[in-house]
């Protein structure tokens, strides 16, 4: 079975398991030592890949919430926000692929 990481090259640090509710917060982490935290686990390469550009635009800041009008009618709203994070750079990260024999 093949099994996909991301690495930073020059650290050699990976992107762990984002801790947030029901595994948010991807865009949040930072790389670490796959010997002090563990590292998140693809199953395929395009999940990688696409994990990492997320990563890579920067923090996605997620806000939401509900006002009611003048009748008392409730109206729900959602806004995200990306911050750019300039330390995040594509030519740093590695996707590595692992096989494991079962």
């Amino acid at each position: 079975m093949k099994l996909y990481f991301i690495k930073h090259a020059p650290t050699g640090g990976y992107l762990p398991e984002p801790a947030g509710r029901q595994g948010r917060g991807g865009s949040h982490v930072e790389p670490v030592d796959a010997n002090v935290t563990a590292p998140r686990i693809f199953r395929s390469e395009r999940a990688a890949k696409i994990a990492l550009n997320f990563w890579l635009k920067g923090k996605h800041m997620h806000s939401s919430g509900v006002y009611h009008d003048y009748e008392g009618n409730p109206d729900y709203w959602e806004e995200t926000e990306i911050v750019p994070v300039p330390t995040r750079r594509r030519e740093d990260m590695a996707i590595v692929e692992r096989t494991i024999e079962l």
